[in-house]
Order: structure tokens, then C-alpha cells, then sequence
């Protein structure tokens, strides 16, 4: 049986080709777990667990963190993992840029005279299998370092000059990714004194640091300049760089609570013709309450087509505040019923991948308190409280109850493969002994797959049916007109018309 999956495109041409509407389990190890509420009732494996061996490296070294996940565009993970022998600790990226079994792809090393002692949490791999990262160690300009590296290649060690600005030195980078052509990014620090404190941040791109936007420019579309005493590491860059997103803080009066904003591509990103901009209305056309205001911005995602994903709150009841909006459509709200479940409370890991498939943890009302659960377009796939595989068989072990979805931005989901599939990475603790106490924890870096079939237009209730046919036209004559944020309307201009129509018929048929 087909389950629909509806996100709604501003780009009509794409209305068909990337806005997943319908999944169906495809891999062996995702059997039916007989308990949680996920509505999907899907296995999550582990690929490797904590205090367990590290595939692939150094000898008498066990796994004491593990943290977050990363994925490529030609379907390779990685991990970023920290292993001990008792004695030393080493940091490690650990992956695969195929897909097949991890491996340890990188070890801090030495490199001339810099020595590096520990990575940051935060890596990204290209297509080749080329890792960017950030380290920190000794021997640097200016004694201990902070760094960005692709491979063994330094890019920006702390107390070099910066690339392209005269009298300016790093003091730190920190967050990087990297394009699937292997084009590093990364959020920076800089200063005029070698080896003094941070005076100025900015977003950089690629070998010569390009620097996206820094701290005291005014980028066209905002009414005042960047504040460069912070920055928002929640920046997303698509496959190739082509397209570029990322949330900040301008500088307005410390009292303002209207800070808060979105760069597009390097412009202030507008929506019903205002910028997206705290304490500025969220408009009716893309789903906005009544007197709603934006409020805080939080995880972001582009593709290299220009769709895009954030997530945050509003100034509305804190019962229905927290949001996801794609390409310019709130999708899905707190308070909404999802799956026969209330969402509420905060988005804790979010994520969208090249076609335009996204995945967030998200709070659900539980039978006594809140649980977390994992939603992938609309469908909830795994919940705490689910039994999950430890020992990557393929089968849950009856003592391991996923108890937490851990680590900062840990959630990432590869792209589709040929045959439509995607995989979700992320890290989560595992209750082993049966007690919510997190000292019984074991955690581990899991895996889920997932088929996603294309079929925007199968939206007859109740969730679909895996055919377009007169039962879905129906449903979309149903809403004619005015209809925001509705799934019928195909193209999300915010009015079901002739364009939706001519995009259903298009699709007329079974989803496969």
C-alpha cells in the first residue's frame, strides 16, 4: 500500500519531478516493529553504536561519541565519530562516498607543522569522497589553532591572513560543508590583529574564501547592514553552490525584535512582496494567521533547482507557532494532526534533500508526555518509544527502545537513488536495560530507508490511493478558488485553478 506524501512547489514546472507524495517500504530490514506509533512502523538500523568497535580504525580504539551525520549527492555518508584506547582520543570522519560499509576516511594527523588534536562535530564529503572539516591543534602562526581542511589541505588556520582582505587574520571556521564537486564552505572569523579575538564573521565559499556575506555589508533587500558580532551556522548550500540560504541577525537596536532575517542567494528573500524578517507579517497567500508575525528562524535547506526549506516559529499561540515552509508554503504547523497525531513544541533536526524531500523531528502528543518522532515529508516513520536494530541484522533487539533523538543538526537524508530510495541518517540513544534513565543509554548512528514515489496529484482522501484518477479531480473541483496551503493546490500560487488542473491531468494514472 502507497502512502501520500504532499509538498507543495511555487515552481510549476517542477510540480512533478521533485515533490515526493508517496512511500511505500522497500528493504527487508524495515519490517513492521509491532509497537511505537510510528505510522510507517519502520526498523531503524545501527551502523555503529557507542563503546562498540569503529570499523576501519586504529586498533584497541572503541567508539566513546558519536555525532553528526552528513551526507553527499551520490549516495555516501558519514559520521563524525570520537574513539578511545583508554589513553588517547582521536577524532575521526567515518562514512562511505558510495554507500557500501563505513570505514574511517579521515584521522587528526600531522601536517607539517600543524598538528591537529580534535575535529568539530560538523563535516561534509564530496561525490569523490573528498572530506571538509574543522580542526583544532598546534603549530599553527599563532601556537594552537582552530582550522578548515578539505583532505590534508588547509584552507583557513587561524592567524593567516584572510584571502582577498588586506590586514585581516583568521581566528576561527568552523560548520564547513562541501559541494559535491568538492567547493568547501564555512562560517569564519577574522580580526585585524593576528592572533587577537574574533571582531568580524561571515559565510566563505571554496578554496579562495570567497566570502558570501560578512559582518557590516547590507546585502540588497535588507533595510540594515549584517551584525557581525554573531552568525547563524544553520546556512545551507545546494549540490553544486548554485544556490546558497542562510538565516541571520541584522544590526537594529538591541531592543528591536526585528533582527532576525533570511539571505537568498545573497538578497533579502521576500515573500507576497515583504521580506521574510522577524516582526514582520507571515502573509495569508503563504498560509499566515490572522495578525501572525515571523518570529525566529531555525534549519534551512536548498536545492540547486531553488527549492528550499525553513523552519522557526511565529508570534502566534505557542500551541500553533512552530512551522515548516517550503518554497514559500507553510506546510506544516504545530497543532496540526499528522498520522492521527498532534505535533507541538519545538523542531529539533531538520533537513531536505536534491529533490526536495525533507525530513524533521518534531514533538507529538504522547499517552504521558511529549515524544519526539521523525517525519519524513508527512508521514511520521519512527517514534521514541520504537524498538530499534543495534546489531544491524535487520531485526529490533526486544531491549533497545529508541529513548532520544540526540546531537545539533544530526538529521541529514540522502537523495533519491534510481529506484527512488532514500536514507536518513541520524544519531540517537537507545534505552538498553529498560529505565528512561539516560545513564542505561547506549548511543548510535542509525540509518532508515525509505521509497518515494512522485505523484503530487493523488490527493483524494484519506492520503491517497497511489492513483490519479476522477476521485483526485474531484477533490481538487472541491476546493476550487482561494486555497492556500491546501494540497490541491499543485503549483502553491495559493488558489486552485486551471494550472492545477492541467498538473493533475498530467499525472493521470497509477503512481508507478
Amino acid at each position: 500500500m502507497k502512502m501520500s506524501y504532499r509538498i507543495a512547489t511555487a515552481r510549476f514546472a517542477r510540480a512533478f519531478r521533485f515533490l515526493p507524495n508517496s512511500g511505500r517500504l522497500i528493504v527487508p530490514m524495515l519490517a513492521s516493529l509491532g509497537m511505537g506509533s510510528g505510522a510507517l512502523g519502520q526498523i531503524a538500523s545501527a551502523l555503529v553504536v557507542e563503546n562498540g568497535a569503529l570499523p576501519g580504525g586504529p586498533a584497541g580504539h572503541t567508539i566513546f561519541s558519536i555525532n553528526n551525520s552528513g551526507v553527499n549527492h551520490a549516495g555516501g555518508f558519514s559520521f563524525s565519530i570520537n574513539s578511545s584506547d583508554g589513553v588517547a582520543t582521536l577524532s575521526h570522519v567515518w562514512g562511505n562516498a558510495s554507500g557500501g560499509p563505513g570505514t574511517v576516511l579521515r584521522t587528526e594527523g600531522t601536517f607539517g607543522l600543524l598538528v591537529q588534536t580534535a575535529y568539530e562535530s560538523f563535516c561534509g564529503m564530496s561525490d569523490s569522497g573528498a572530506v571538509g572539516y574543522s580542526a583544532t591543534g598546534t603549530g599553527g602562526p599563532v601556537g594552537g589553532f582552530d582550522s578548515v581542511w578539505v583532505d590534508d589541505t588547509p584552507i583557513a588556520v587561524e592567524g593567516d591572513g584572510v584571502s582577498g582582505m588586506p590586514g585581516q587574520f583568521w581566528v576561527f571556521g568552523s560548520r564547513p560543508g562541501i559541494t559535491a564537486d568538492g567547493q568547501i564552505y564555512w562560517g569564519g572569523g577574522f580580526s585585524a590583529v593576528m592572533g587577537g579575538t574574533t571582531q568580524n564573521r561571515g559565510l566563505f565559499f571554496g578554496a579562495s574564501a570567497t566570502p558570501l556575506y560578512v559582518g557590516g555589508t547590507t546585502p540588497p533587500g535588507l533595510p540594515a547592514p549584517i551584525n557581525g558580532s554573531t552568525i547563524n551556522f544553520d546556512y545551507r548550500m545546494s549540490a553544486l553552490g548554485t544556490h546558497w540560504i542562510a538565516p541571520l541577525t541584522m544590526s537594529v537596536p538591541a531592543t528591536s525584535a526585528n533582527d532576525a532575517t533570511i539571505l537568498f542567494d545573497g538578497v533579502g528573500l521576500e515573500l507576497d512582496g515583504a521580506l521574510v524578517r522577524e516582526g514582520s507579517p507571515v502573509p495569508a497567500l503563504v498560509g499566515g494567521l490572522a495578525g501572525e508575525n515571523w518570529a525566529n528562524f531555525d534549519l534551512i535547506g536548498i536545492t540547486e533547482n531553488g527549492d528550499y526549506l525553513i523552519t522557526g516559529d511565529t508570534s502566534a499561540a505557542t500551541t500553533q507557532d512552530e512551522f515548516v515552509l517550503v518554497n514559500g508554503q507553510i506546510v506544516l504547523r504545530e497543532g496540526q494532526v499528522l498520522d492521527g497525531e498532534t505535533l507541538i513544541g519545538d523542531i529539533e533536526g531538520g533537513y531536505m534533500n536534491e529533490d526536495g524531500d525533507i525530513a524533521v523531528t518534531w514533538d507529538i502528543v504522547g499517552p504521558v508526555a511529549a515524544l519526539e518522532a521523525l517525519i519524513v515529508n508527512d508521514k511520521i516513520v519512527l517514534v521514541e518509544g520504537d524498538l530499534v536494530d543495534l546489531d544491524g541484522d535487520g531485526s529490533t533487539e526486544p531491549n533497545s527502545v529508541l529513548s532520544d533523538f540526540t546531537g545539533i543538526s544530526a538529521l541529514t537524508i540522502s537523495d533519491r537513488d534510481e529506484k527512488g530510495n532514500v536514507r536518513l541518517y541520524f544519531t540517537a540513544d537507545v534505552d538498553t536495560l529498560g529505565t528512561p534513565s539516560t545513564s542505561d543509554d547506549t548511543e548510535g548512528g542509525f540509518v532508515l530507508e525509505i521509497d518515494v514515489v512522485v505523484c503530487a496529484a493523488d490527493v483524494a482522501p484519506p492520503g491517497g490511493d497511489g492513483v490519479v484518477n476522477v476521485a483526485d479531480l474531484l477533490a481538487l473541483i472541491g476546493v476550487w478558488g482561494p486555497c492556500p496551503g491546501c494540497p490541491e493546490d499543485l503549483v502553491a500560487d495559493g488558489t486552485v485553478n486551471v494550472l492545477d488542473l492541467l498538473a493533475l491531468i498530467a499525472e493521470w494514472g497509477a503512481c508507478d
